[in-house]
């Protein structure tokens, strides 16, 4: 879920863009930023931080790439 979706705000082109960026960063590293057994951890974690660098999880990345998934909106 997006961050406006956990604080239960509506949905819009930014919850479009969130999920985008969260599938291409999936595809790319293999695994979610954010991990825990309890989801409402995670939801926290997607409020409070910046997920790590690309480039730290995926260092051949091209930075043209990496450039293109951002880390926060």
């Amino acid at each position: 879920m997006a961050p406006e979706q956990v604080r239960g705000e509506r949905a819009d082109r930014r919850t479009d863009l969130y999920a985008l960026g969260a599938m291409v960063r999936e595809a790319l590293t293999g695994h979610v930023p954010f991990h825990s057994e309890h989801v409402a951890l995670i939801f926290e974690a997607r409020q409070r931080s910046n997920p790590p660098p690309i480039l730290t999880e995926c260092p051949d990345l091209p930075a043209e790439i990496a450039g293109a998934v951002p880390r926060r909106r």
